[in-house]
């Protein structure tokens, strides 16, 4: 039963009614109300959740493979071009610096060398004389200039190139633009090692790598007389003090060579292994599987130099006879 509201009033108005009585419909009518409001919250609830619609979000791109590649690929092309151009024109004053020595060019130094040769030759010691000493701690130091600038080389050639096969094999697509930009860094990368590799041996034994210098170009007679001196002694097996040193870096110079080629070639297959069964598994697949097997190729080619300059070490009399009598 729903009372109205004016009937409090009209209960505690009347002076005949019990007090118990007015504090019973008290109670009565704050039930009454408390229920309803709570239904009336309790519905405008339900309602307003039966009215709400899901709000659908915009889901946010996936991101590129390539993005963030355009800044990375800039900074290191302009890394490269550096050391380019320092392994060029950085050597000669580094090595003057170093050494004190300077030359205008290959021919003033091939000159000098010479000249420090056949007095060398003609020396009862086996020391260098001062001019041959300096003009060899010239030599080391150009070629650890070298030697220096193009491993940087390699590291940055590797890491570009590094970047761009992960970015194909991230993508389905055939892109040529990225397929050639990393073939032409791996050949870069290949280039730079040899160079790496051949500086070292260069600035292992400076002596040696001077030799060629020697024949490159029609000799004076006092250098004819002089190798020719050398080619006999050689072949008689009589060695001076002189020759003894000359011997000993030849074989230096091509050990050299032979280890770094060795221990170089053993680094490409297991890197060329390891590359070709991850690329097989992955969306580069061919290309990914033609990288793999250039360096294998270029690890069979570094052991075939491996091989040759065992071989020189092992016997390097002949060989020094073909390289005196300009026979590189």
């Amino acid at each position: 039963m729903t009372l109205p509201f004016g009937a409090r009033t009209r209960v505690t108005s009347d002076p005949d009614v019990d007090s118990d009585d007015t504090d019973r419909w008290d109670v009565l009518l704050r039930d009454h109300f408390r229920t309803h409001s709570a239904d009336e919250v309790r519905d405008s609830r339900v309602g307003s959740r039966a009215t709400e619609r899901p709000i659908t979000l915009p889901q946010r791109p996936a991101p590129s493979p390539t993005r963030g590649l355009g800044v990375a690929t800039a900074i290191l092309l302009t890394e490269a071009i550096v050391l380019a151009l320092a392994f060029v024109f950085a050597p000669a004053p580094a090595a003057a610096a170093r050494s004190g020595m300077r030359f205008t060019d290959e021919s003033d130094l091939r000159a000098a060398f010479r000249a420090e040769f056949a007095a060398y030759w003609n020396s009862p010691r086996s020391g260098f004389p001062t001019g041959l000493g300096d003009i060899v701690d010239y030599w080391f130091h150009y070629h650890i200039t070298k030697a220096v600038m193009a491993a940087l080389l390699v590291i940055v050639c590797a890491t570009l190139g590094i970047a761009l096969w992960r970015t194909m094999a991230k993508t389905r697509r055939s892109r040529l633009f990225s397929t050639s930009a990393a073939a032409l860094l791996t050949c870069c990368g290949a280039f730079a090692l040899i160079l790496t590799l051949a500086n070292i041996q260069g600035a292992t034994a400076p002596f040696a790598s001077l030799l060629p210098m020697l024949t490159d170009t029609a000799p004076d007679p006092r250098l004819t007389d002089t190798l020719n001196q050398l080619d006999q002694q050689l072949a008689a097996g009589d060695h001076t003090p002189a020759l003894t040193v000359i011997v000993a870096d030849f074989t230096r110079y091509h050990l050299v060579m032979a280890v770094l080629a060795a221990a170089t070639a053993v680094a490409l297959c297991v890197v060329g292994a390891k590359f070709w069964r991850v690329t097989a598994r992955s969306a580069a697949g061919r290309r990914g599987r033609g990288l793999a097997a250039f360096t294998l190729l270029l690890a069979a080619a570094l052991a075939v130099v491996a091989v040759a300059n065992t071989t020189t070490t092992a016997d390097p009399v002949p060989a020094l006879q073909d390289a005196l009598a300009g026979r590189w």
